[in-house]
């Protein structure tokens, strides 16, 4: 297994943490030491994630939010004291699949919203801290 330790203590921001992937990589950073702070619209979700890590000794944070939203996106990264040094942009939309001449134009928005333009937010509002610290890593995840 790869040595992980050099991420102890390192904050970590994942949207799309409520399963899946992002589940998945929120649990890996957080053995590795790293705070995690689970993003998504699912509150339920990412709370009970969070409260079963923190029960078990790691550091996780939940934070219910829409990445196409970018106000909301910029509070929620702006407001971790000590900045992100690692986001995960992993929220991403898939549905409705549909042909396009049977598409719905706000539908297929909405996913441009969360799929594009979500990852331009977060990116947006965690870069200036990385910037001042000297350092930052920022992961795409697409499908």
């Amino acid at each position: 297994m790869v040595d992980l330790s050099h991420l102890e203590g390192k904050t970590v921001f994942i949207t799309g943490a409520s399963r899946g992937i992002g589940e998945a990589t929120a649990r890996l950073f957080a053995l590795s030491g790293a705070h995690v702070v689970l993003a998504a619209r699912s509150k339920n979700a990412i709370s009970a994630i969070a409260e079963e890590l923190n029960a078990n000794g790691f550091k996780a944070t939940a934070i219910a939010l829409d990445v196409a939203d970018p106000e909301v996106v910029e509070k929620a990264i702006t407001s971790i004291e000590g900045g992100v040094n690692i986001l995960v942009n992993n929220a991403g939309l898939i549905d409705p699949i549909a042909r396009i001449d049977e598409s719905d134009p706000a539908a297929w928005g909405n996913i441009i919203d969360v799929n594009l333009k979500g990852p331009y937010y977060a990116t947006r509002a965690a870069l200036t801290k990385m910037i001042e610290n000297g350092a930052g890593t920022i992961i795409n995840i697409s499908s």
